[in-house]
């Protein structure tokens, strides 16, 4: 399983970011370094990494893992990620398993309702929700556990 893109608009110092990870010509992952002034957003970007990682992870094995007892670690949604003087944040990982993708996004919005009136939304599953709590992270995972178990 590899990373194959990221994509951040709106979140924290992060206004627009989307990056496709590289690979050689064997399709082995090439590294990745993050470079960038205090501030910019390297660590947005890794939080979200690593978030749908364990995301992943918990709809594989459920909602008992031991990185998230009681719900608790250490990317928690808040509203107030979303930059200042916008209306919402957006935030899709996309991975690659023997061809076949998966991916988390993870959306937030001031106005739930309006959101959906004004952008793409066919990725969210409970738009009732949403539009009362303009929170939205959903994992679209192909991965078995005897899959994921060969990747840890």
């Amino acid at each position: 399983m590899y990373f194959k893109r990221i994509e951040i608009k709106n979140y924290g110092s992060i206004e627009d970011f989307n990056y496709s990870f590289r690979f050689d010509d064997n399709g082995n992952p090439i590294p990745c370094v993050l470079i960038g002034e205090n501030g910019t957003g390297k660590t947005l970007v890794v939080t979200n990494l690593v978030d749908a990682l364990v995301e992943t992870k918990r709809q594989v094995y459920g909602a008992s893992l031991s990185e998230t007892v009681d719900n608790k670690y250490y990317k928690i949604g808040s509203k107030s990620y979303i930059k200042h003087g916008k209306e919402y944040s957006r935030v899709k990982v996309l991975f690659e398993h023997n061809s076949t993708d998966s991916y988390m996004i993870d959306i937030m919005a001031l106005n739930g309702e309006s959101y959906l009136r004004q952008y793409e939304s066919s990725e969210i599953i409970n738009k009732n929700k949403f539009k009362d709590d303009g929170y939205c992270k959903e994992i679209f995972n192909h991965l078995t556990r005897k899959e994921f178990d060969h990747f840890v």
